[in-house]
């Protein structure tokens, strides 16, 4: 199957100002080396404990946050400078507050004009036909087209989100957290609207995440974030059944079940590392059950281990 979205080696830093005397500037490590490919048509999930560089990682796909080193190849054209006039055609942009990224000064109406006027140069007539026919697709009605964004409810505004990246007519797009504001049955109807829409606009997803059970019922391939690297990546059906990296295991584990007792490692509540300070071993070796002296001096490279899983670990399970 052909690659339509390759991560190479992503990583990312911020600057952190902690004073006007400091000379040296310190940085906070957000995403760190981080590698993947997506294949046309597939649904690629991301899944991870929050502040573990997802939306980082996924605003850096979509041309939002400027890598530090590293790159990201569309088709297997690189991202760079010259590309950024083409890019909102190829990848758009799903966002996880759907009402704070509309403007509340415009109509939904101009909202849904901007991209089909600025990046497929439709006239007036065939705009007013592009947005009915969105509208319709994601199940919308006309006569909210003349409202304002805080006019709707959390799952309407979702929508209307959904519809405008449609607009740019894109083979991808990047969904962040896209229905952990909603509801549990509006995520329902959201998760299914996204499927026939990924049918209908033959449409490639990067589905990025912290909720376990979306992610294993949506996604064909699931990659695994902690501390701004890649833990695990494989088949979805792989990864959440047979986890090999101790991370995924401790994941999956932790997610609540209605009438169960949560069950937890004696070392699960470890704080996680300094994001300033990053170790020089596995972020996950103070977590970690199976850690070695091995892991807290070399960090664990990616590696095929079996059944096209991926796993950064020098203890994988067994």
């Amino acid at each position: 199957m052909q690659t339509i979205l390759e991560a190479k080696n992503l990583l990312k830093n911020f600057p952190l100002n902690r004073g006007i005397f400091r000379r040296k500037k310190a940085q906070i490590h957000a995403v760190r080396s981080v590698s993947f490919k997506v294949k046309k048509g597939e649904i690629f999930g991301v899944v991870g404990e929050s502040g573990c560089g997802k939306s980082t990682l996924a605003r850096m796909l979509v041309g939002l946050t400027e890598p530090t080193n590293g790159e990201v190849l569309l088709e297997n054209n690189k991202l760079d400078k010259s590309q950024k006039a083409r890019l909102p055609k190829v990848i758009q942009y799903v966002f996880q507050d759907p009402i704070s990224s509309l403007n509340p000064r415009k109509t939904i109406r101009q909202v849904m004009s901007v991209p089909l006027t600025h990046l497929q140069k439709l006239s007036e007539n065939d705009q007013e036909k592009q947005i009915k026919k969105l509208f319709k697709a994601v199940n919308l009605q006309e006569e909210f087209l003349d409202r304002y964004p805080h006019e709707f409810s959390g799952g309407q505004a979702q929508r209307i989100g959904i519809a405008r990246a449609l607009a740019a007519n894109p083979r991808i797009l990047v969904l962040d957290e896209p229905v952990s504001a909603l509801d549990v049955s509006v995520q329902a109807q959201v998760l299914n609207l996204l499927s026939s829409l990924k049918k209908d606009f033959g449409l490639t997803y990067v589905f990025i995440s912290h909720d376990l059970a979306v992610v294993e019922t949506v996604s064909d391939r699931v990659a695994v974030m902690y501390f701004g690297e890649i833990m695990e990546i494989g088949p979805a059906q792989e990864i959440f059944t047979r986890p090999k990296h101790p991370y995924t295991k401790l994941l999956a584990e932790s997610a609540p079940k209605i009438g169960t007792t949560l069950q937890l490692n004696e070392k699960s509540n470890t704080e996680l590392p300094d994001p300033i300070h990053p170790p020089n071993g596995c972020a996950f070796f103070p977590r970690c059950n199976n850690s070695t002296a091995k892991c807290l001096e070399v960090n664990p490279k990616l590696r095929m281990h079996e059944n096209n899983v991926f796993i950064a670990c020098h203890n994988p399970i067994e």
